[in-house]
């Protein structure tokens, strides 16, 4: 709850009073929400602030913690001043001075989330106002370090403060340019670092008195401006998490890599949106229908989505790794018959979002867990899996998926973007060298039971992690599903410049990286001869086993991200049970048949050397177009396709990527959407 005036904004809640003008209005609704039964307000003189003085005030209220915020001038200049209570506002302990400046310390506003409290204020020391904060990481018990928002010719005045989750937002308004415009800067670690500031207005006349709110990825700021010759009040809204802004009548056009939006092939089906504003969505799992859980890869957190609304809760948040392709990337779902549901999450853990980034910090480890969801709130967890996550942040892979045996399977690449000879790489026998070290988890897919444990006693080998590897040989893959038909494991995997497959995978399969990759040999980022000859493949003493993909491409790449089998005859009969594989760098949704015996793919002639050799090769394959980068594809309860993506696709900016193609920041905030593909009528 904020120190409102003029214009107020609260999305999702009804506090118990949005204008706080008078300190002993704020104090009635203190004693009220702590059930006094005369309702009688509690004033300045009974102690709770004392002082000669005072003006200006903030009240943040979080379960039975109450603090309170004001600017008093008993020591000559206005300093900003905190009172906590922890019983509901029932007693308060002694006052902390937050501000010590020879300048004039006014307007104070405060936000707590969890354990955080935020204060900002405006302080003229300099000669003209700027905008200050101080943080608690102690519920308000103790303040550190004082951190400058604003450095303007300027008057920097009237700031408010917002925090959700691990977003922290900052408005105020400036008159810099001749004329007051609103502010904002954003900080997505809780308050530690804070990005540019962004304009939000731009107009002739003076934008005045901002608001904040944020529910979810959802951001409002609200201000009055008085272009017209009298005061109006004006909105803009994000729905990325405070990235970009707009007025809500007239929303951004959806970015994707098709002009219109996506389409579909087939007259009779259409795509529509279900949500969007989904920071970097990785994967998702239905937990029912209409009812959702997505993840989201650089903030770590697992979001609920009822009948299309994200929930302003996260179920999840942990602290991950998030440079390049490390984040939250992978999750399933399972009911049991008598207990809890089960939730298995895979991410990069850390100790802090981004510390691989921010302060060059060795992540924890790629980990799966097995959660509990009990009361919307994951708990309970239980490490499955810990996996290595070096040397590089590329090639994590990331789907999570339990089969229909009951057991859990997950994908992991070899962790190294890098394919030059000279690379740092580690290189284990996973990877097809026999002269290497020990398999450690990385470059296959892995199989467990709901407690962690090998199934019937491991496939390659019984000691280590051996026991776990189900596949291997894989440079890194994003999606893998089941035949319904069959109960048979498919996977998409992913080339360097060239090479991406889509495999049957067998138990004990060998995908042969990097030995091989598609049909050719690797010659380092580039591709070399089709390979004819495989004895030099490691195979574990006979028990791995090489077959090549059913089908390969060429150049360029697709990145092939999402499969799925289509089991069911919602969208027409003929799909039904059909395999649907969707890519990141074009956006597209390809619909394969399969042979009679299920173990390939029926393709026309232009694919019959199973190699698609350009793009309009696959034109005829091509289900659906213009979704941006598809992360995830899953069939809901309902029997309709649903699809996870990003508006941006392409490759990820970092020193290795080619500068003559496009390139995006995998730790960006970027928005995502889920579409859902059904029928028209």
């Amino acid at each position: 709850m904020k120190n409102n005036h003029r214009s107020a904004i609260e999305v999702g809640k009804v506090d118990p009073i949005p204008i706080v003008a008078v300190m002993t209005v704020v104090l009635s609704v203190s004693l009220l929400t702590s059930s006094y039964g005369n309702g009688q307000a509690l004033s300045i003189n009974v102690g709770i602030i004392n002082y000669t003085g005072n003006q200006g005030h903030g009240l943040s209220p979080f379960e039975n913690s109450l603090s309170i915020v004001w600017q008093d001038n008993t020591t000559g200049n206005n300093e900003i001043y905190l009172k906590k209570s922890t019983d509901g506002g029932v007693t308060f302990g002694n006052a902390t001075k937050l501000s010590e400046s020879p300048g004039s310390s006014e307007s104070p506003q405060i936000e707590s989330e969890g354990n955080s409290t935020f204060v900002v204020w405006q302080d003229n020391t300099t000669g003209n106002n700027e905008i200050y904060l101080k943080k608690s990481t102690d519920g308000g018990v103790t303040f550190v370090g004082r951190k400058k928002l604003t450095n303007n010719t300027g008057s920097s005045e009237s700031p408010q403060i917002e925090s959700e989750g691990n977003s922290t937002f900052v408005v105020w308004q400036d008159n810099t340019t001749g004329n007051n415009e609103i502010y904002l800067r954003k900080s997505a670690n809780t308050g530690f670092t804070f990005g540019n500031k962004k304009m939000l207005s731009q107009s002739p006349g003076s934008s005045e008195s901002p608001q904040i709110e944020s529910e979810g990825n959802s951001t409002f700021v609200v201000w009055q401006d008085n272009t017209t010759g009298n005061n109006e009040i004006y909105l803009k809204k994000s729905t990325d998490g405070g990235v970009t802004f707009y007025e809500p009548k007239q929303p951004p056009k959806i970015n994707t890599q098709y002009p219109g939006g996506p389409v579909v092939s087939d007259p009779n089906l259409k795509v529509e949106i279900v949500t969007r504003g989904i920071n970097f969505p990785t994967h998702m799992a239905f937990l029912g229908n209409n009812d959702l859980l997505v993840l989201e890869k650089n903030n770590g957190t697992v979001k609920r989505i009822v009948d299309g609304r994200i929930q302003n809760a996260s179920l999840l948040d942990v602290a991950v790794a998030n440079g390049v392709e490390r984040g939250m990337l992978g999750i399933d779902v399972k009911k049991t018959r008598d207990g809890p549901t089960f939730v298995f999450l895979y991410f990069t853990e850390s100790l802090r979002d981004g510390d691989d980034v921010s302060s060059g910090k060795v992540p924890l480890g790629n980990r799966l867990y097995r959660y509990e969801l009990v009361n919307n709130r994951l708990v309970n967890p239980k490490l499955l899996l810990d996996l290595p996550s070096t040397p590089g942040s590329a090639h994590n892979g990331g789907k999570v998926i339990v089969g229909p045996d009951g057991n859990v399977y997950l994908s992991i690449g070899d962790l190294d973007r890098s394919n030059a000879k000279n690379a740092s790489s580690i290189i284990t026998k996973a990877q097809n060298h026999v002269e290497s070290q020990d398999a450690d988890g990385r470059a296959g897919i892995l199989r467990v039971t709901v407690d962690g444990q090998p199934v019937n006693g491991g496939i390659l080998g019984k000691t280590g992690v051996l026991n776990k590897y189900f596949a291997y040989g894989i440079r890194n893959s994003f999606g893998m599903d089941f035949d319904p038909l069959t109960g048979k494991l498919w996977d998409t995997e992913n080339g360097p410049e060239y090479g991406d497959e889509i495999n049957l995978v067998e138990s004990g399969f060998n995908s042969g990286w990097n030995k091989v990759q598609g049909i050719w040999e690797p010659n380092e980022n580039s591709f070399g001869p089709i390979k004819s000859n495989f004895t030099d493949l490691f195979d574990f003493n006979g028990t791995g086993h090489y077959h090549p993909p059913v089908l390969s491409w060429y150049q360029p790449p697709p990145g092939l991200t999402a499969i799925k089998f289509l089991n069911s005859a919602k969208m027409g009969q003929q799909n039904a049970n059909d395999l649907f594989v969707g890519d990141f760098h074009n956006g597209n949704i390809y619909h394969f048949k399969l042979n009679a015996n299920r173990t390939g793919l029926e393709l026309e002639s232009v694919l019959g050397d199973k190699v698609a050799s350009n793009l309009n090769e696959t034109g005829n394959v091509t289900f659906a177009r213009g979704f941006g980068g598809i992360t995830d594809m899953q069939v809901g309860p309902d029997g309709y396709l649903y699809v996870l993506s990003l508006y941006k696709s392409a490759d990820d900016c970092t020193t290795s990527h080619h500068s003559s193609k496009p390139c995006i920041s995998y730790n960006n905030p970027l928005e995502g959407t889920v579409f859902r593909i059904r029928p028209k009528a």
